[in-house]
């Protein structure tokens, strides 16, 4: 019965440190390819810094134009896991 005791208190100290995550909204969102985008349906992918954190996500180019890796693009929709991006150019 200690020893139950001793475990319940320990994991109800920790979840008491627990945090929700904050929400993070794709649209806006400025990344870097370093997976090239191919046309069309192409997929590639790209790199964002959230809340200090590196991310990666999968990508798609908006116009359906390729798209080379190094380039920086900004995230126009989000859906199914998939950013679709634009360049700075095709924005402007």
């Amino acid at each position: 019965i200690g020893g139950g005791a001793l475990i319940n208190s320990a994991i109800n100290a920790l979840a008491r440190r627990e945090t929700v995550a904050a929400s993070l909204s794709m649209v806006g969102v400025i990344g870097r390819t370093v997976i090239p985008i191919r046309e069309g349906e192409g997929t590639g992918e790209i790199v964002f810094t959230h809340a200090g954190t590196r991310r990666v996500s999968g990508a798609r180019s908006e116009s359906g134009r390729a798209i080379p890796k190094g380039t920086e693009v900004v995230v126009t929709r989000y859906e199914k896991g998939i950013a679709y991006v634009s360049t700075w150019d095709e924005l402007a």
